[in-house]
């Protein structure tokens, strides 16, 4: 019986040819290939045009995100329909948390640059 199920199994390709048959994976942009640099990084590499504010005391955030378009949008608004500024808060910028409202966090700019919301 076992004999009978050998001749009946699928002979397995070797390596070489699943690997040539195997699709080449799409191109990966730059940006994607690099590792992200941790938040200690992105704040040490911070150089703000903007003067440093002092903390309340509330919990504090590194905006680690949007490194590739110059920084987070930032609306006017908890809606996603409200208005964005112009500029947007920099990557590595320290902010203080206010209030979080279901995601969205309205928050005060304490060191770097971008809008105060």
């Amino acid at each position: 019986a076992a004999a009978a199920a050998a001749s009946r199994a699928t002979p397995r390709p070797s390596a070489e040819v699943s690997a040539a048959a195997k699709p080449k994976p799409a191109s990966i942009p730059a940006l994607a290939q690099r590792p992200r640099p941790s938040h200690r990084e992105l704040v040490s590499r911070l150089k703000p045009a903007i003067e440093d504010q002092e903390d309340t005391g509330g919990k504090m955030w590194i905006v680690v995100g949007g490194e590739d378009k110059g920084g987070i949008l930032v609306r006017s608004g908890a809606s996603f329909e409200s208005k964005p500024f112009t500029t947007r808060l920099a990557t590595g910028c320290r902010i203080e948390e206010m209030e979080i409202e279901g995601n969205r966090l309205h928050y005060r700019r304490i060191r770097g640059d971008g809008p105060n919301f």
